[in-house]
C-alpha cells in the first residue's frame, strides 16, 4: 500500500494534467476552426417603430353579413371585421339557402380583400329584448348549417364569438341562461357543439373568464376557448364581466395571464370613465392577451389615449402597435461564408424572435425558412418550433442548418410566417416582422444576403 501523501500527489498531478489537456484541446479547436475559416458573425437588433397590417390583430369594424360591399370602404384603415350574422328571422326554422349564401358571399369577399373576420351569430343585433331560438335543438341545428361554411373559409376566420344567447349574442338576458345550474349547462352544451363542429384551428371566445372556468370543469377543450370583453374598462367589474365572487378584478387578471391559452382575445369599450385611462389599459391588456378592439367603441376613449403617453410615445399609437402579437428579430448569428472552409456545413443561421405585443400569435401559424438561389428559384425549409407559446416579452430561437444549403446557390435567406393551410402565402396573409432594417417582400422577411463568392452580408 502506497503512503497517503503519495496518493495525494498522484491525484493532484492527474488533475493538473487534465486541466492542461483541456486547455490544449480548446486552443487546438480554435486554431483549427480559424484555419478552416469557419467563422461566425452576430448582429443584434432593436424593436422597430413599424405599425404593421398583420392579420388577426388590431382594430375592427362591425359589418352585417349582407354588407360585403362595405369591406372595400375600410381598405387601408382596418383588416379585421366583426361579421354579424343575424338570425332573427329564423328563430323557429332552419336557415334558408339564400341566408347561408349571404354568409358565403361575405367570406368570399373577405378572401378577395385579404381580410379576416371575428364571427358572431345572434337572434337580433338591432333589438335590446331577447328573441332567442325556440329550442336548444334549433340552435344546434343552426350551428350545423353554419360550421361547414366557417371551416371552408377558416383562413378568413380570426375567431368565433360564442353568440346565439341573448341580445346581440352577448350571453345575458336569455331564458337559456336563467338559473345558475341551467345557465351553466346550456353554455357548456353550446360550447361543446361549437368545439365539435368547428375546425380545430378555430378559437371560440366567450364573454366572461368565469365561463372558461366552467367549461374547463366540464372537461371541454380550454386551449381553444378565449375571451371577449364588451364592457372593457367600463366599470370596476367591466359591467359585470368580472362577476365571480371568488375572484377580485386583480385576481381575474392574474388568472387570465396564467390560464388563457389563446391570444385571440378582444372586445370593445362602452364609454369614457375613471377606469378607461391608459394606465389601467397598460396594466391589464398584456394579462388579457388582448388582440383586437372595436374601432368605433369607444372613440372618446381613443381621444383620451391620444392625449396621454406611454414613455415617449403617444398612448393610442402604442396600443395600436401592440395589440396582438408583435414579432421582431433581436439577434441573428450566421457563418461569414457559405462556401469557404471544410466545416462550414456544421454551422447554422440562427435567429432569436421576440414578441413585444400583448398576446402570442395564433396556433395555426407556422414558420418556414425561405432561400432564394442565384436563378431566382425559391427553396423552403419548414421549422418545427412553434411560435404560439411566445408570450409578451418572451423569445424563441430558430435555426437553419448550413448543410441544407449544400446544393443551393443561395443569394438571400429569410423567414415566412403564415397560416398552415394558406397556399397563396401572399404578403397580406403572412406576418411582417417589425424590424425597421429588414426587407419585407411577398410574405418573406429577408434577413441575410449572399454575394457571388458565398460571403454573407446583413444588407443587400
Amino acid at each position: 500500500m502506497q503512503p497517503l501523501w503519495n496518493l495525494q500527489e498522484i491525484i493532484v498531478n492527474r488533475i493538473k494534467k487534465g486541466i492542461i489537456l483541456a486547455v490544449v484541446g480548446i486552443v487546438s479547436i480554435f486554431v483549427i476552426m480559424n484555419i478552416l475559416k469557419v467563422k461566425e458573425s452576430v448582429k443584434v437588433y432593436e424593436e422597430g417603430e413599424k405599425l404593421t397590417e398583420n392579420p388577426d390583430r388590431g382594430f375592427y369594424v362591425q359589418l352585417d353579413a349582407g354588407e360585403k360591399e362595405k369591406i372595400e370602404r375600410y381598405e387601408g384603415e382596418v383588416r379585421l371585421f366583426l361579421l354579424a350574422f343575424d338570425l332573427y328571422a329564423y328563430r323557429n326554422e332552419e336557415i334558408p339557402p339564400e341566408k347561408l349564401d349571404e354568409l358565403i358571399g361575405f367570406l368570399e369577399k373577405a378572401k378577395q380583400q385579404k381580410v379576416t373576420c371575428i364571427f358572431r351569430a345572434a337572434y337580433g343585433f338591432e333589438r335590446e329584448e331577447c328573441n332567442d331560438a325556440d329550442s336548444m335543438e334549433r340552435i344546434i341545428e343552426h350551428i350545423g348549417q353554419i360550421a361547414p361554411i366557417l371551416n371552408h373559409y377558416k383562413n378568413q376566420i380570426c375567431c368565433v364569438q360564442a353568440g346565439f344567447f341573448g341580445p346581440w349574442g352577448e350571453w345575458h338576458s336569455s331564458p337559456y341562461l336563467e338559473g345558475a345550474d341551467r345557465g351553466k349547462e346550456n353554455r357548456n352544451r353550446l360550447l361543446q357543439e361549437l368545439l365539435k363542429q368547428l375546425d380545430e384551428d378555430i378559437v371560440i371566445d366567450v364573454r366572461r373568464p368565469r365561463f372558461i372556468r366552467d367549461a374547463w370543469e366540464a372537461g371541454l377543450d380550454s386551449s381553444r376557448i378565449g375571451f371577449h370583453n364588451d364592457g372593457l374598462l367600463g366599470s370596476d367589474t367591466d359591467l359585470g364581466t368580472y362577476d365571480d365572487s371568488k375572484y377580485s378584478r386583480q385576481e381575474e387578471m392574474e388568472w387570465m395571464k396564467e390560464n388563457l391559452q389563446t391570444g385571440l382575445n378582444g372586445g370593445e369599450m362602452p364609454n369614457k370613465n375613471e377606469y378607461s385611462g391608459i394606465k389601467r389599459a397598460m396594466e391589464e391588456f398584456p394579462k388579457m392577451k388582448l388582440s383586437y378592439l372595436n374601432l368605433k367603441y369607444n372613440e372618446q376613449v381613443y381621444e383620451q389615449w391620444k392625449s396621454q403617453m406611454v414613455g415617449s410615445e403617444n398612448a393610442f399609437d402604442y396600443i395600436s402597435k401592440h395589440l396582438g402579437y408583435r414579432l421582431f428579430i433581436s439577434k441573428v448569428q450566421y457563418p461569414v461564408s457559405l462556401k469557404k472552409g471544410i466545416l462550414w456545413n456544421r454551422q447554422c443561421v440562427e435567429i432569436v424572435l421576440q414578441n413585444s405585443g400583448f398576446a402570442p400569435i395564433g396556433k395555426s401559424y407556422e414558420l418556414e425558412w425561405v432561400v432564394e438561389d442565384a436563378d431566382g428559384n425559391i427553396h423552403c425549409f419548414k421549422e418545427k418550433q412553434s411560435l404560439a407559446e411566445v408570450e409578451t416579452g418572451e423569445w424563441v430561437s430558430v435555426s437553419l442548418k448550413a448543410k441544407l444549403l449544400k446544393k443551393v446557390n443561395a443569394r438571400r435567406i429569410g423567414i415566412r410566417i403564415y397560416k398552415r393551410d394558406d397556399k397563396e402565402k401572399c404578403s397580406e396573409g403572412c406576418v411582417e416582422l417589425v424590424n425597421d432594417e429588414l426587407l419585407y417582400q411577398e410574405g418573406v422577411n429577408w434577413i441575410l444576403f449572399v454575394d457571388e463568392n458565398g460571403e454573407v452580408m446583413q444588407n443587400q
